[in-house]
């Protein structure tokens, strides 16, 4: 393949990504040092005095209101700055990139998962982080993040703001209802706590969810949720790594069992219907009794049903794997932007003491910093301190997303694929049927991976 055909093909991934917030607790970090109140490197005296309006793309109104409050904290500090934040939905802010990072016309900085940038890094359309910041985030931010967020040659591409991964929330009212208390620690106690606590209707539908599974919605959080909730605990994930090279890493018993397990959650164990209102919406209004989600869900359970009483918990453990699933949201500046200095001065901002603080308070989401006192905010929420706990937990494997240009794409077709299957009651009594339903998907994943190069020859 051609590099002027690898870069179209990689514009064209790039144009039709469905990024998912569902797609997070928070800590000090997996590797939590005391805090030290060290305060972000700041270049902000030798920045130019002339008038800079610093625009920022984001995805998330949550992440709009907090960079917005930065922005004006960064503003009455630099008078001759104005931030400029522009919220975009997930798809029109992919979109928005994939045509105006190759013209330069970007924002001077956008937020987008590490992962989903990688392939702008790759076709040289952004600033990787300059040494002193680099050196902050290696020396500040929790180390699978930074990991995340730099390249095979150890370049950080871009700068992580917040970071999130999977755990079970579970309702405590109805868990006393049935006579259960604790966690579900395996995924048969998972399967044996949801069977108690869904109810049926006269008709024998599911009228109160024990398991919502993720059904629908953006196609990278339904298999960011597959990964997570049923493909770890069976040994296996998405991708594959072999030798220098990536397949499909399902297409195998584990991938079989990973799908097994949702068709008998919905048609022989019936502890879970599309009919149910789903997510942290459903969870919070009692139409299911366990979920999986993100730390941001603690923030949206305090403002929208504060009265709910819930627990968060690790992620169950499987027969072959124990973890969860995590990415970063990152700060990125285009190589093109005339701003870049004042862009990269207000990352440093963001990752201050006292921003990271504001940033798990006011948003939910997990901040980066692994050396920063969060504990006014775990008194107020305790239920942040299981996303802590994850990345401490001996034996528990939080997985990144891998760096692969085709990682959005191969997510979107395993989850249109998912669906299929799914939605095919059949298949929940044909184990071959189940096997030639994996195999087609991880079929799909090796073409995808092989029309970039980055498949294992």
């Amino acid at each position: 393949m051609s590099t002027q055909t690898k870069t179209l093909r990689i514009g064209a991934l790039l144009m039709v990504l469905a990024l998912v917030a569902g797609a997070c607790g928070p800590a000090t970090s997996p590797t939590a040092a005391p805090a030290t109140q060290a305060a972000a490197p700041t270049a902000a005296p030798t920045l130019a005095p002339e008038p800079v309006e610093l625009t920022v793309w984001a995805r998330f109104p949550e992440i709009e209101a907090f960079l917005k409050k930065i922005g004006e904290k960064y503003t009455a500090e630099h008078p001759n700055v104005t931030v400029t934040v522009t919220l975009f939905a997930q798809r029109a802010l992919d979109e928005k990139l994939a045509i105006a990072l190759p013209s330069g016309e970007a924002a001077d900085l956008f937020e987008l998962d590490d992962y989903g940038v990688y392939g702008y890094h790759k076709q040289g359309l952004l600033e990787s982080l300059p040494p002193d910041l680099a050196e902050y985030v290696r020396a500040h931010v929790v180390d699978a993040v930074v990991t995340s967020a730099a390249d095979e040659n150890g370049a950080i591409f871009t700068a992580p703001l917040y970071y999130y991964e999977q755990t079970l929330f579970i309702n405590q009212d109805q868990f006393a209802e049935v006579g259960l208390q604790g966690c579900p620690k395996t995924m048969e106690e998972l399967v044996d706590f949801a069977k108690k606590l869904t109810k049926y209707d006269a008709n024998g539908k599911v009228s109160r969810s024990g398991l919502l599974l993720r059904l629908a919605g953006g196609a990278y959080g339904i298999s960011e949720k597959f990964w997570a909730l049923a493909m770890i605990p069976n040994g296996v994930a998405p991708f594959e790594k072999v030798g220098s090279g990536w397949r499909a890493g399902y297409d195998n018993e584990g991938g079989q069992a990973a799908l097994q397990f949702y068709l008998d959650a919905l048609y022989k164990d019936k502890i879970d219907s599309p009919d149910i209102m789903h997510d942290a919406e459903g969870f919070g209004l009692g139409a299911g009794s366990i979920f999986h989600r993100e730390s941001w869900v603690v923030g949206y359970l305090a403002q929208n049903t504060p009265d709910i009483k819930y627990e968060t918990c690790l992620m169950p453990k499987g027969p072959k794997g124990w973890g969860t699933v995590f990415t970063a949201g990152s700060l990125s500046v285009p190589a093109a932007t005339k701003n870049k200095d004042v862009a990269f001065d207000f990352i440093k901002f963001t990752l201050s003491d006292e921003n990271q603080v504001l940033l798990i308070d006011d948003t939910g989401w997990q901040p980066v910093r692994k050396d920063v006192d969060f504990s006014s905010v775990y008194a107020k929420y305790p239920t942040y301190e299981t996303f802590l706990t994850a990345f401490n937990t001996v034996g528990y494997d939080p997985q990144p997303y891998p760096q692969l240009v085709a990682t959005n794409e191969i997510l979107g077709k395993l989850a249109e694929g998912l669906q299929l299957a799914w939605n095919n009651p059949d298949l929940a009594d044909d184990p071959a049927g189940v096997a030639e339903a994996i195999h087609r998907m991880a079929e799909e994943t090796n073409r995808i991976l092989d029309s970039y190069g980055e498949l294992a020859k």
